[in-house]
Parts: structure tokens; sequence; C-alpha cells
């Protein structure tokens, strides 16, 4: 009875995420994102504003893009478009962070709030860094901020130069780089996600995804239990 769940509560997700449109959802990505879009910006601004944002990025903004803009019945962009929009608003926090964090915290520090925050934000990205950057130094962090996660990307990256004290005229075509493959990296997973679901129904990818879970957790716990022994 579990399994026959489990895939029915993916296939709903798929399918909700597959069928969008702006009438239907406001559930398919945040809060942000959805208010963005309903602000009569034009949708290359939209994109933008998105990519700028931690934690989304270009991750959000190219699938974002791509759902809203391009595969819909009556599409204002093109794949190539969204990619390019993506990418310019994920590097417009650079220059920022690598030229103005640094006089902003020390003008600013001694303010308890906004000192613990950058405390935190530099804590986290030496953290985040250190091993990449000891070992492969510019070139780690351009691999660095190519790995689409939520604990990569640019913003992460620009904190990891500074805190490394990476100089600019090596940091930044690292970050360039590095967003440029992100960039690459997403869009062919979400252009296999369309491709995929045009192939197979969702039954059949819910049915996928529960395997896989299942035999990723399968894994984990042998390992575990490998380490024990």
């Amino acid at each position: 009875m579990i399994l026959p769940d489990i895939t029915n509560s993916i296939t709903n997700v798929l399918q909700s995420v597959t069928n969008i449109t702006a009438e239907q959802s406001v559930h398919f990505t945040d809060k942000i994102t959805y208010w963005l879009q309903q602000t009569g910006l034009p949708p290359w601004l939209v994109i933008v504003l998105i990519a700028t944002i931690p934690i989304l990025e270009l991750r959000g903004a190219i699938p974002f893009g791509v759902l809203w803009y391009v595969e819909t019945a009556d599409p204002v962009m093109t794949w190539g478009q969204v990619i390019l929009f993506s990418i310019i608003g994920n590097l417009i926090p650079v220059l920022p962070i690598l030229f103005l964090l640094e006089p902003i915290r020390t003008l600013l520090g001694h303010i308890k709030p906004i000192g613990k925050l950058l405390d935190w934000a530099y804590a986290r990205a030496h953290k985040r860094g250190k091993d990449v950057i000891e070992r492969y130094g510019w070139i780690g962090l351009s691999v660095f901020v190519g790995i689409p996660l939520p604990v990569t990307g640019a913003w992460t990256g620009s904190m990891v130069a500074l805190v490394f004290d990476i100089e600019p005229k090596k940091s930044i075509p690292a970050i360039i780089l590095g967003v440029i493959g992100a960039s690459i990296v997403v869009t062919a997973i979400v252009k296999a996600g369309f491709e995929i679901s045009r192939i197979f129904s969702y039954q059949t990818l819910a049915i996928a995804v529960v395997v896989v879970v299942i035999g990723l957790i399968v894994i984990r716990l042998l390992k575990k239990k490998k380490k024990e022994v």
C-alpha cells in the first residue's frame, strides 16, 4: 500500500509541474517568483530578477522561464533568451560582493545583527570552499560555481573568492565560466525532463523516482552497516 501511495503522490507532483499555468497554480516555485511573474514586468526582466536571488540563481530561473515563457501554448521567449538572461541575472551580484561587501562589513559590522549575519556568511563560505580552493585555486572556484546545487553558485562562489582573497582578475573570469557551465548543466537537465515527459507516462516517471530513491536509501544503509562492521 505504501509504494502505490508514494507513486500516486509523485505522479500528482509531476502532473502539476508539467501542466502548470499562471491561472492554475501559485505553487510551482516559491512566492517570490510567482509575485515577480504577476507584476506585469517584461518576461526577460522577471528572469533576470529571479536569477539574482540567492539559492534560486539560474538553477531556478531557467526552469521557471522555460515553464512560463517557452514551453507554453503561446511562447514569448526562446530557450536561448531564457538562458542568456538567466546568466546575466546570476552575474549581477558578483561585483557588489567582491568589491563592496568588505567595506560594508568594516562600516556596519559593529551593528550586532549585521555583524552576526556577515560573520555567518563568511564562515559558511570558508567552510564550503576550503578544500576545493586550497587544492585547485581559481580553477576550483570555477568548478565550485559550475555545480548547480543550493550550496554552490555565483553568490557563494563570490563569497569564497572574497574570503580566500582570490584576486578579481582571476576570480571574475572563473565565476563567469562557472555560471556558464552551470547554465549548460541546468539546461540539459530541464531539456531532458521535457523529452522524458513526452516519452513516458507520469505513472512510469513516478515509479522510476520511487525506485531511485529506495535504491539510494538502501545503498546508504549498506554503507553505514559496512562502516559499523
